[in-house]
């Protein structure tokens, strides 16, 4: 299966007004959440105290930034997912692994180091990872942070699913051609959460003071019920 490969660079001059900022309704939300029989799986990774000294966090737990209520859909080769991470006591190791769910065949998985302060970081499924993927299939991902290496029981998990979607050439020649914030207004109308957030959260990373950039922002974690995450950092590597 060969994807269409539709996003531009995010170096663009903004535009002065932001369609989401304009068009992003309730109702546009809930459209965007996809199909709603499908479960968002765990969300949350647990309390906000872990029983292991080594994962020892306070406040706001563990989260995937991920829709609440349904499945992400992306149309990129190489997505990139987000995940708060808590501030922690001690450098920790944590592990993404995507699998396919017909055959719970692992397609990609990632180890990495983690730690330090509070942030909101992303996990790049590269390209060479996804060369099989067949669109409108639901692929499983986990995200983990191994408090015990001898005892993976202790992890402190989050979950949940991804779907690859191919979308009209009209509409991929059209995104090519806005900037960064009217590409997530395109994005989020076709669909494609995992795409809005990947553009927004580059345009976080950089500081960008666009008081748009903080509205959209804002309003994309609002619709997944992730307020609480508006004011945190997007760590970069």
């Amino acid at each position: 299966m060969k994807l269409k490969l539709f996003a531009g660079p995010i170096g663009v001059i903004l535009g002065t007004v932001s369609l989401l900022a304009v068009s992003m309704t309730p109702p546009l939300i809930e459209s965007v959440l996809g199909d709603d029989d499908q479960p968002p799986g765990r969300l949350v990774g647990g309390g906000t105290r872990s029983g292991n000294p080594n994962c020892r966090f306070d406040q706001t737990p563990l989260m995937a930034i991920a829709p609440s209520r349904s499945i992400g859909l992306t149309a990129q080769a190489s997505p990139r997912l987000y995940f708060y991470l808590p501030a922690m006591e001690t450098v920790q190791t944590a592990e993404f692994v995507l699998i396919d769910n017909t055959n719970d065949t692992v397609i990609y998985e990632e180890t990495l180091k983690i730690g330090g302060k509070a942030g909101i970081m992303g996990v790049t499924i590269p390209s060479h990872s996804t060369q099989n993927i067949k669109t409108n299939n639901n692929y499983k991902w986990y995200f983990s942070i191994v408090c015990n290496p001898d005892d993976r029981s202790e992890d402190i998990i989050v979950e949940g699913g991804i779907r690859w979607a191919e979308i009209d050439p009209a509409l991929a020649s059209q995104i090519n051609q806005t900037s960064p914030l009217e590409k997530v207004d395109l994005y989020l109308k076709a669909g494609l959460w995992f795409d809005a957030m990947s553009t927004l959260a580059e345009l976080r990373s950089h500081g960008n003071p666009d008081p748009a950039v903080s509205e959209a922002w804002s309003k994309l974690l609002e619709s997944a019920d992730l307020g609480v995450l508006v004011q945190e950092p997007v760590i970069t590597e």
